[in-house]
């Protein structure tokens, strides 16, 4: 069971890295959720014998990537209905570009560092 983890990871990483880059559009996070999700198949394939490995690998790890985004959604609404001010967040949906609040210093280390130069226009 172990020796067909470890061929599956060394087989599917880097395409698993790559589709999950391409989905989430950082590098670390996307890291994050594959060791994830491996570490899922490993625990389910000590319960039950999983057909397709390769398959069922992606598809853990897409629905963490969903689950990541949903995530975050829920973040950024959060972030623009409590840290900031009610000037900035009309200037957001105007598409012009406001003065940073003080209110995100706090906010910003939620994120993960690929996106903090972002997070304030996620919404």
């Amino acid at each position: 069971m172990n020796a067909d983890i470890s061929v599956l990871y060394t087989d599917c990483r880097n395409d698993l890295l790559s589709y999950l880059t391409h989905l989430l559009h950082c590098q670390d996070t996307a890291e994050d959720i594959a060791q994830e999700a491996f570490t899922i198949v490993m625990n389910t394939a000590k319960d039950i014998a999983i057909q397709q490995p390769r398959a069922f690998l992606f598809k853990t790890a897409g629905n963490l990537a969903i689950d990541y985004v949903r995530h975050h959604k829920v973040v950024a609404r959060h972030i623009e209905k409590n840290c900031l001010p009610t000037k900035s967040r009309s200037m957001l949906r105007l598409n012009k570009k406001p003065q940073k609040p003080n209110g995100l210093k706090c906010c910003r280390k939620h994120f993960p560092s690929c996106h903090r130069g972002h997070a304030i226009f996620l919404f």
